[in-house]
């Protein structure tokens, strides 16, 4: 029988619908190839041990491990704080946790959730305080606060590592967890210049700290959970076997493609990349706001995700079928509820494969769209 096979990207289209989406470079391909990788379980492979040990020093965390995505991360993350079925976590309503990965914790951990408004990305300390309660026949045991940095669908917003000790202090003072949703760390840590080990704040910070390294390294695949206390790593690794993360031989090349990316981290390459990657960002959302007063961008873009919003849906779906006819990729995410006023929102989320360019061409798109109002033909603009 004749297999054939589908191509699954166009190098012709300019696809802003995720950083985890670009091409890996021959250089990184050729260095996973040569790379010697063994079984995890055991711990023998040497990149995996290798990727944990750099990371615990890069964010001055005690120990870290390695996950096959930052979705197990935060999962794993979040068991670590159980203590019994129907355990409560207090976290922001538009956190990715909850939006987005809301059954996992659900559905594996029986947690219930204690949503608080994050409108702007973050938690207000009072707003924490406030929603804390003692455990009674009424209200479950609460056990940890969910943090999230950057913020998703606040549009990539950072808070600092100042915001951060606050919460942690309100934590401690109840006896409570803190997990951080460290996806876009770096993303937040480059927008800051602040260097990664100020997020364990000397130790006294986050009990653990989960990292996308496809979103911050543009790595293929691959995650980690950074751990305050490194007793906690035989509890993590087990939890990790449970729900199927333990990869053996596989987890050695995704984490030299990690141990690569980090060697460039050293020598500043990563982030001249990031920081690139923010400006062209910042770029886009002036120019978008310079367009039409038909749609805008309304928060203040910080890091590589840009939110174009709409009031009028069909406006929303037209623009992005057109940009789709003219090779040009984003999300479409409908209502928010991230904002007032703001009911339906297209994203576009810059990384290392956009240039300056490919920008200007998705700018002049929307301009001959809202110029024209009607969608566009492919045949208008040829790139």
């Amino acid at each position: 029988m004749q297999i054939s096979y589908v191509k699954t990207k166009d190098k012709d289209f300019i696809d802003l619908r995720s950083d985890t989406i670009f091409n890996i470079s021959d250089e990184m391909r050729v260095f996973i190839a040569n790379a010697k990788a063994s079984d995890m379980l055991y711990n023998e492979d040497q990149n995996v041990n290798k990727l944990e040990q750099i990371l615990s020093e890069l964010f001055n965390m005690e120990d870290c491990i390695w996950t096959p995505s930052c979705t197990m991360a935060n999962l794993i993350g979040l068991l670590l704080s159980k203590n019994c079925l129907g355990c409560e976590i207090l976290l922001g309503k538009n956190s990715h946790i909850n939006k987005l990965e809301r059954k996992n914790a659900l559905f594996i951990g029986g947690f219930s959730y204690n949503l608080l408004p994050d409108y702007d990305g973050y938690l207000e300390p009072n707003a924490i305080q406030n929603a804390i309660t003692k455990e009674n026949e009424f209200y479950p045991e609460q056990v940890s606060i969910a943090l999230e940095n950057s913020h998703n669908l606040a549009g990539g917003v950072v808070f600092s590592p100042q915001y951060l000790k606050s919460v942690c202090e309100v934590a401690l003072k109840n006896h409570l967890r803190v997990h951080l949703d460290g996806a876009r760390i770096f993303n937040a840590s480059v927008a800051l210049n602040q260097p990664l080990s100020e997020w364990s704040l000397n130790k006294k910070g986050p009990d653990t700290i989960s990292i996308s390294l496809s979103k911050c390294l543009s790595t293929p695949s691959g995650g980690a959970l950074l751990l305050k206390n490194y007793r906690e790593k035989k509890r993590a690794k087990y939890l990790r076997k449970a729900i199927g993360g333990t990869m053996h031989t596989g987890a050695g090349f995704l984490a030299a493609a990690a141990v690569f990316q980090l060697n460039k981290w050293y020598d500043g390459v990563i982030t001249s990349q990031i920081k690139k990657i923010h400006d062209l960002a910042k770029y886009l959302s002036v120019e978008l706001n310079n367009i039409s007063q038909d749609f805008c961008v309304i928060h203040k873009v910080q890091t590589n995700i840009v939110y174009l919003s709409f009031i009028n849906e069909k406006l929303g779906k037209q623009m992005k079928s057109s940009l789709h006819e003219n090779k040009i990729l984003c999300s479409f995410l409908g209502k928010t509820d991230m904002r007032p006023n703001e009911e339906y929102s297209l994203r576009f989320v810059v990384h290392k494969d956009i240039s300056k360019d490919d920008i200007d061409h998705v700018l002049s798109i929307i301009n001959l769209y809202a110029s024209s109002g009607c969608s566009l033909d492919t045949h208008q603009i040829v790139k």
